[in-house]
């Protein structure tokens, strides 16, 4: 099974179910580029990446990006920020993706600048949302 295969299958968990708003992103810094990284430069990239959207003023929501069976998962942000912003973000934060809600249709969109305009529609968003 390939990285955009697990991309393709990942459900979200939040804490505490919250209407989100009608288009979003969720982001994370976790493991860039897919290479697993220590927990402690996870949460150090995970700050930062916190810390810029409350400087954009987004009202970020925390939310888990897991594998179905919740052996894997990420912290990862819900963040009602532009597509091309959450784009921008992804890309410094050297990820492979993000994902995008639209009036809850959920989105795997490349971070690769080659690849911005190749959307893949997944489903909707409220599918594959729960909590633990």
């Amino acid at each position: 099974m390939t990285v955009w295969d697990n991309y393709r299958k990942t459900i979200f968990v939040v804490n505490k179910l919250v209407k989100p708003p009608s288009s979003f992103a969720i982001l994370t810094a976790d493991n860039p580029g897919s290479n697993v990284l220590p927990k402690s430069v996870n949460k150090k990239a995970t700050n930062a990446l916190l810390q810029e959207l409350h400087d954009l003023q987004c009202c970020p929501i925390e939310i888990r990006g897991s594998s179905r069976d919740l052996d894997y998962s990420e912290c990862s942000y819900i963040a009602q920020i532009s597509k091309q912003d959450a784009l921008r973000i992804g890309e410094r934060y050297q990820q492979n993706a993000i994902y995008w809600v639209d009036n809850n249709k959920l989105y795997l969109i490349s971070c690769s600048a080659a690849q911005h305009d190749e959307e893949e529609y997944l489903g909707l968003f409220s599918e594959r949302l729960m909590t633990p």
